[in-house]
């Protein structure tokens, strides 16, 4: 497993517009996209997933069975999960702090192609591929360093975050999130996107989550700043998740209080950026 590296010490100050950004700058923003990516393929934080229909007929291919005979709403709501994951292709849109990315991923095949556009932290808008462990990022335009329209591998055991990523596509990891929880109820329904979906109220277990998020990403249990990394971590763990799930079984909505996500274009195929491996060039500054 990826060994967890603690981050320095001190405040981060992003760069003046303008001012150039030193190597350390952009080891901080390599974190950040790898960090986004994580938040953007872990569904543990909720999926939010539109698919047509209302009825208890799942999208061809999906097996709903231990949704239609789960006798409680955690196991209701494991069972979306785990149907959601195995689901296949599927196009994902992403709403954070009003900013919005889009993506195309595939769960069982860990594949996932992000169009990230330019905002806090983000100097230009990027294409990143990742493919199990490995991330590739193109930009649109030139960034210290980094020329446009070149791939560029992302440092990712360097940064701490493999374990994560790789959890991330681990249904069993991605479980723990929802039956760790507090509480699981059901709060009525909603129509969502015209489907009638249930609404789901999940009260986190949050010294539970935020263990599990360690698990995920490798960090030692004598890790010095474990304390205040806890401490940090716990005031950003949200006090209830919202999912909303279809009468089929699948995740039709999720809110945590900062992020919205909406899947489309469920089941069809998306094409992967052919890319010369021979041309890939290693992030520069790291």
């Amino acid at each position: 497993m990826t060994q967890y590296q603690a981050p320095p010490a001190g405040p981060h100050t992003p760069a003046s517009p303008g001012q150039h950004q030193s190597p350390k700058n952009k080891r901080g923003l390599v974190i950040g996209l790898v960090v986004a990516l994580v938040v953007l393929v872990g569904a543990g934080a909720g999926l939010f997933l539109f698919v047509k229909g209302g009825d208890t007929e799942a999208p061809a291919g999906v097996d709903n069975s231990a949704f239609l005979s789960a006798s409680s709403p955690t196991e209701r709501l494991e069972a979306a999960v785990d149907q959601t994951l195995a689901a296949g292709p599927m196009r994902v849109t992403t709403v954070t702090d009003g900013v919005e990315s889009t993506a195309h991923v595939d769960y069982p095949q860990q594949i996932v192609l992000t169009e990230m556009p330019a905002g806090p932290g983000m100097p230009a808008a990027a294409t990143v591929l990742m493919r199990g462990g490995d991330v590739l990022i193109r930009l649109d335009s030139a960034q210290d360093g980094m020329e446009a329209g070149v791939w560029y591998r992302m440092p990712v055991e360097e940064t701490g975050m493999g374990a994560m990523m790789a959890s991330s596509f681990d249904a069993e990891a991605v479980r723990k999130l929802v039956s760790g929880a507090e509480d699981t109820v059901e709060s009525g329904s909603d129509e969502i996107n015209g489907v009638s979906a249930t609404r789901f109220v999940v009260t986190p277990d949050k010294d539970a989550y935020i263990d599990n998020m360690f698990s995920m990403m490798g960090v030692p249990e004598d890790e010095p700043t474990l304390p205040q990394l806890r401490a940090a971590l716990f005031e950003q763990v949200p006090n209830e998740l919202e999912y909303w799930v279809d009468d089929s079984g699948m995740l039709v909505r999720e809110n945590d209080g900062t992020q919205v996500k909406t899947y489309s274009e469920f089941g069809e195929p998306f094409e992967v950026p052919e890319i010369d491996e021979a041309a890939v060039q290693q992030m520069p500054g790291i």
